[in-house]
C-alpha cells in the first residue's frame, strides 16, 4: 500500500494553487472564477483526504465513494463554468442535480450494488435535465446537437457496460467525457490561441485521456508507481493555464479600457465641438447630419437618425447616417406615422436602459415604432430611442440608434454621452425658438412704433379726403363726375381699413379678457363662413374635441384670429381642383390646441410667415398684416402660433393657448396662502 506521505508534495503544491486562486478571487469576483476556485478547493480536499482518511476512521467504501464523487464533481464544475449553463438562473440547481446523481452513482459502485437497472435509472435521471435544456433553451445549433449526441453516446455505452457487469467503466467513461468536453468548451468560450487558453485546453484533454490510460496502466507491473504522476500532471497544467488565462484577461481588459477611454475622449471632444456649434447659433437642422455621423463613428451603433417635431403630431427626419435607401424609406414611413401620443408611449419604465433611453422595435407592417422590454435579446428590427425633452414644449424630437456592433455592450454607460447630446439639442431648439421670438418681438415692437405714428399722421388728411369727396359727390351734376368721386371715396375707405389694421397691429386697443369656451367661438366662425365654403365648393373636415376647452382670453380677438386664419386657408385652396380644409381642436396637456390646415400650395418662405407686410396674395388682396396681427394677439394671451408646410402639399397653422383651470381644481400655490 502506498505511503500516505507520498502525497504530501502534491498536497502542498495544490494548497499553494488554492491560495493563489483565493488571492486572485479578491480582484476577480466573476461567477466563472468563483467556480474555478471551488473546483480546485474540492480537488485539494480530495488529496488531503487521501492522506488522512484512515486516521479519521472512514471505511474504505465510503472513502472511495467520496474520492470518486469529488473528482467527478470538480470536472462538472469546470465544464459548467465555461458553458452557457453558468449564465442561466438555474445554475445552482444544475450543481445540486449533477452532484447528487454522481454521488449516488459512486456510492452504488463502492458499496457493491450490482443491479444494472439501478445504474440505468441513475444514468437516465442524469440525462433528463441537460437534454431538456439543450432542446428547449440552448438553441438548435450544430454545436449543441453535437454535444448532446456525444453525451448520449457515453450514456448508452455506460448502460451497456452496466448490463455487462462492469458499471465502473460507465462511471469512468462519463468522467472522460466531462474533462474532454471541458477542453472544447474552454477554447470555444475564449476563442483565442494564447498560452493560457492553449495550456488549459490541452490540460483538460490530457486529463480526459488519462482516464482510460490510467485505468489500463494501473494493471501493468510498473503502472502502480507511475499512474499517480500521470494523473497529477494534467491537473497542474490546467491550474497554471487558468491562472495565466486570468492574467491574460486582465491584460486584455486593461487594453480595452485604454481604448474605450481613448474613444470616450475622442467622442467627448467631437460632441463638445457639436454642442459649441449648436449654441453658437447654428441651425439645429443643419447640424443634425453631423451629429448622426459622429454618433455612428464614436459609439457602438452603426446607424443613427435624428427626428424633430414639425408641428403637433408631425415629425420629420432631420439627419441620418448609416442607412441605405431601403432602410431610410422604411424608417421615414414609421416617422411620418408618428404622433405625440406614440412618442410618449415609448418612455415606459420596462423599456428603460439608461437615464433617458428606451428599447423599441419597428413594426414596418403597421408603420409604427413600439416599446419593448429592455431585457429582451436584441433583434433585427430593435432600436434604442432617446427622446429630446423640452421643459416648456414636451417632446421635441428623438435620437434613434440601430444596428449595434456588439449587442451585449448596450448599457447605460455607453449611452450617457448620446443622452447628454439629446438634452443639448433640445436646449438648442428652445434657444433657437426663443431667439426667433425675441427677434420677431423686437421687430414687431419697432414696426408698431412706426405704424402708430404713420397711422396718426394719415388719419387727419384721410378724414378730410373722405369728407370732401362726400360733399363733392352731393354737388356733382353729371354721372361721370359722380362715378369718379365714388372710386375716390371707395379707395379712401380701403385706405382707412388699412390704417385700422395698422392700429390693430400696433396693439392700440384694449382687451377684455375673461374665461371663455373655445368650441362656441369655432362654431360661430364656421357658421359665418359656411355659405362661402359651400359656394366655393370647399370640403371642410372637423375634429373638435367634445370636452371643455376653456381659456382666459378676449373672445372678440380670438374670434378675429380664427376668422383670419380660416379666410387665409380659403384663399390658399382657391386654385385647387379638390379644395380641402381641416379644423382640429383638442386639449393637449395643459394647452388648448387649434389647428387649421389646407391642401393649397403651402408657404413659400416659412420663416417670414408672421412678418408684417409679407403676403403671397395678389395685388389688392391683402396687406400682409393678418398673420402678424394674429401672432401678436396669441402671444399677448400667453400662447403660441406655429406655421408649417404639409407633405406632399398644403399648409398648417396651429394655435396653442393655456388651458384655464379653476382655482378649486388645482393645488394651492404658496402665494395663495401668504397673508
Amino acid at each position: 500500500m502506498p505511503d500516505p506521505l507520498a502525497k504530501l508534495p502534491t498536497v502542498i503544491l495544490l494548497g499553494v494553487l488554492v491560495v493563489i486562486f483565493a488571492a486572485l478571487l479578491k480582484q476577480n469576483k466573476t461567477f466563472r472564477f468563483r467556480l474555478w476556485f471551488l473546483g480546485w478547493a474540492i480537488i485539494f480536499v480530495r488529496f488531503v483526504l487521501q492522506m488522512i482518511w484512515k486516521f479519521l476512521g472512514i471505511s474504505m467504501p465510503v472513502y472511495a465513494a467520496i474520492d470518486l464523487t469529488a473528482l467527478q464533481v470538480a470536472g462538472i464544475i469546470f465544464m459548467v463554468s465555461v458553458s452557457a449553463l453558468a449564465e442561466t438562473k438555474w445554475r445552482n440547481l444544475y450543481f445540486v442535480y449533477f452532484g447528487s446523481s454522481v454521488a449516488v452513482y459512486a456510492f452504488s459502485l463502492t458499496h457493491g450494488i450490482e443491479s444494472p437497472w439501478a445504474y440505468l435509472a441513475i444514468l437516465l435521471f442524469m440525462s433528463v435535465m441537460p437534454t431538456y435544456n439543450l432542446v428547449r433553451h440552448a438553441g438548435a445549433t450544430a454545436w449543441n446537437y453535437g454535444m448532446l449526441a456525444s453525451a448520449w453516446a457515453v450514456i448508452l455505452w455506460s448502460v451497456y457496460k452496466a448490463f455487462d457487469g462492469r458499471p465502473e467503466l460507465g462511471f469512468y467513461g462519463f468522467m472522460m467525457w466531462i474533462y474532454g468536453a471541458s477542453a472544447f468548451l474552454f477554447y470555444r468560450k475564449y476563442q483565442r490561441l494564447t498560452p493560457g487558453i492553449v495550456a488549459t485546453s490541452l490540460g483538460f484533454l490530457a486529463w480526459s485521456a488519462l482516464v482510460p490510460v490510467g485505468h489500463i496502466v494501473h494493471y501493468t507491473p510498473i503502472g502502480r508507481e507511475m499512474a499517480s504522476d500521470l494523473w497529477n500532471l494534467p491537473k497542474f497544467i490546467v491550474a497554471f493555464g487558468m491562472i495565466v488565462t486570468l492574467l491574460e484577461d486582465e491584460r486584455i481588459a486593461a487594453v480595452a479600457a485604454g481604448q474605450r477611454e481613448q474613444q470616450m475622449s475622442q467622442q467627448m471632444r467631437r460632441f463638445a465641438d457639436l454642442i459649441s456649434h449648436l449654441y453658437s447659433g447654428a441651425a439645429v437642422s443643419e447640424v443634425c447630419a453631423q451629429v448622426t455621423q459622429v454618433i455612428t463613428e464614436t459609439t457602438n451603433f452603426r446607424r443613427a437618425v435624428i427626428v424633430l417635431a414639425d408641428g403637433p403630431n408631425r415629425y420629420q427626419i432631420a439627419g441620418h447616417a448609416g442607412f441605405d435607401a431601403i432602410q431610410l424609406q422604411k424608417t421615414s414611413g414609421c416617422v411620418d406615422a408618428m404622433t405625440d401620443e406614440m412618442f410618449l408611449g415609448l418612455a415606459r419604465p420596462q423599456s428603460r436602459i439608461g437615464t433617458n433611453s428606451y428599447r423599441a422595435r419597428s413594426n414596418y407592417d403597421m408603420m409604427r415604432i413600439q416599446p419593448i422590454d429592455a431585457d429582451q435579446p436584441w433583434g433585427e428590427d430593435h432600436k434604442v430611442v432617446i427622446p429630446m425633452n423640452s421643459p416648456g414644449r414636451g417632446v421635441v424630437g428623438a435620437i434613434g440608434l440601430d444596428e449595434p456592433r456588439v449587442p451585449a455592450d448596450i448599457n447605460p454607460a455607453g449611452l450617457v454621452m448620446v443622452e447628454l447630446l439629446a438634452t443639448d439639442i433640445a436646449g438648442a431648439l428652445d434657444n433657437s425658438k426663443l431667439q426667433k421670438q425675441l427677434f420677431r418681438s423686437e421687430k414687431l415692437a419697432g414696426m408698431g412704433q412706426l405704424v402708430t405714428g404713420v397711422a396718426h399722421e394719415l388719419n387727419n388728411p384721410l378724414t378730410a379726403i373722405l369728407g370732401y369727396s362726400e360733399i363733392l359727390g352731393d354737388r356733382a351734376a353729371d354721372a361721370a363726375t359722380k362715378r369718379d368721386l365714388d372710386v375716390m371715396r371707395r379707395e379712401a375707405l380701403r385706405m382707412k381699413r388699412i390704417i385700422e389694421n395698422l392700429q390693430r397691429f400696433s396693439r392700440q386697443q384694449r382687451t377684455e379678457k375673461k374665461v371663455v369656451e373655445v368650441r362656441p367661438i369655432l362654431e360661430d366662425v364656421l357658421k359665418l363662413r359656411s355659405y362661402d365654403l359651400h359656394a366655393s365648393n370647399i370640403r371642410l373636415t372637423q375634429d373638435i374635441q367634445p370636452r371643455s376647452m376653456r381659456v382666459f382670453a378676449d373672445e372678440t380677438l380670438i374670434h378675429q384670429v380664427l376668422m383670419n386664419i380660416l379666410n387665409n386657408a380659403m384663399d390658399a385652396v382657391e386654385g385647387q381642383d379638390d379644395k380641402r380644409i381641416g379644423l382640429e381642436a383638442r386639449v393637449q396637456g395643459e394647452q388648448v390646441q387649434i389647428r387649421v390646415f389646407d391642401n393649397g400650395p403651402g408657404f413659400s418662405e416659412l420663416t417670414r410667415v408672421f412678418d408684417p407686410f409679407y403676403t403671397t396674395k395678389g395685388p389688392g388682396k391683402g396687406t400682409g398684416l393678418g398673420l402678424s396681427i394674429c401672432y401678436g394677439i396669441i402671444r399677448d394671451h400667453g400662447g403660441d402660433i406655429v406655421a408649417s408646410n404639409l407633405q406632399p402639399q398644403g399648409a398648417s397653422i396651429t394655435i396653442l393657448l393655456p388651458l384655464h383651470v379653476e382655482r378649486t381644481q388645482r393645488a394651492p400655490l404658496a402665494t395663495d396662502t401668504m397673508a
